[in-house]
């Protein structure tokens, strides 16, 4: 490919509407993006994770209604809080990672602008 082939196709790329500045991706979009990238693998065992939490969160809450001693409902509590803990930090890295996703969608539109930018001044000048 030749300078002028490049050129041609930048400039094709820089004759984009204004419209793609104001594309909005709905969240379930955002959050399907999350698992298309380099770390599915770890999303995927994440979400895993937190079914498992909640798994056992649900079953040590039915052993705590269960259960008539003390020391047994102190532990089946703690065991609660512990998967509500758990899932919950896992659910704060996973929007975590959607919110980054967000953010480097949202340089390159900079990037973009300013690319526009830069050519329009170039014209006037």
């Amino acid at each position: 490919m030749n300078d002028n082939e490049l050129d041609e196709k930048i400039k094709k790329a820089l004759e984009i509407s204004s419209t793609v500045f104001t594309d909005e991706s709905s969240v379930a979009q955002e959050v399907i993006d999350v698992f298309k990238g380099r770390y599915r693998w770890l999303m995927i065992y994440n979400w895993i994770r937190i079914f498992l939490c909640a798994g056992f969160m649900l079953y040590f809450i039915y052993q705590f209604f269960r259960e008539d001693d003390i020391q047994m409902l102190i532990a089946y509590a703690t065991a609660v809080v512990v998967c509500v803990i758990a899932g919950s930090s896992i659910i704060l890295f996973f929007f975590q990672s959607v919110n980054q996703n967000a953010m480097k969608r949202e340089l390159k539109r900079l990037e973009l602008q300013l690319a526009l930018l830069i050519k329009q001044l170039e014209l006037k000048s």
